[in-house]
């Protein structure tokens, strides 16, 4: 005849299933944190995924646009609008013919982009001065006095002396006021090859800057 179970016994077998439950309905918890993140997470990748393909999409239609008319009648500036699914995108573009260029522009109009931000004279031609020393290599033989000017400052690099390849750059030149370089970034480039602009689209600061416009 079996054993019947003492209360103790019993006592012991219910405080055991409750750890258990305890124990399942904590993983439940954890589980159900887990699948909220991983929604979360998920629903933020579709975002960046989606904002991605309206971005590559806006960039295809603009080449498709630049390169219809052929290179004669290539417009310089322009808009257009599309719609992709349930997104209405409006995109404008415009030549880099209309920014400075940081590599060709003149010491003479670098200094006046400066002084139209408020820049004093004596400052703005500093700026230039400096703009010039870090896209220009130093002649053979002679004493890197802008590499000097670098280590003087306590700047843990030297200047490029070499082209801009990214107007970001701008940054890192010696001595120029970050909020001035703020200032100028949406008017200076990299692309555009030539020391002048296009003045039918430039901005007002960038004409202020060029002699004789």
């Amino acid at each position: 005849v079996p054993a019947t179970a003492t209360s103790s016994e019993r006592g012991f077998v219910i405080v055991a299933v409750l750890w258990i439950l305890m124990a399942l309905s904590a993983l439940a918890v954890i589980f159900s944190l887990y699948l909220s993140g991983s929604a979360r997470a998920l629903s933020a990748n579709d975002t960046a995924l989606w904002t991605e393909a309206l971005v590559s999409a806006s960039l295809e239609l603009t080449t498709y646009q630049l390169l219809l008319p052929g290179d004669a009648a290539r417009p310089a500036q322009g808009s257009f609008h599309f719609r992709m699914d349930n997104a209405d995108i409006v995109v404008a573009f415009k030549s880099e013919a209309a920014r400075i260029d940081l590599n060709f522009a003149p010491k003479d109009v670098l200094a006046k982009l400066f002084a139209e931000f408020g820049a004093g004279e004596a400052a703005a031609q500093e700026y230039a001065n400096r703009i010039i020393g870090w896209r220009t290599r130093p002649a053979p033989g002679a004493t890197n006095d802008e590499e000097a000017l670098y280590g003087a400052a306590g700047l843990g690099y030297s200047p490029r002396q070499s082209l801009f390849i990214h107007v970001n750059e701008l940054a890192l030149v010696v001595g120029l006021a970050p909020a001035l370089v703020d200032r100028a970034l949406p008017f200076v480039t990299v692309f555009n090859g030539s020391s002048g602009v296009d003045p039918q689209i430039a901005a007002p600061e960038v004409i202020a800057a060029i002699p004789g416009q």
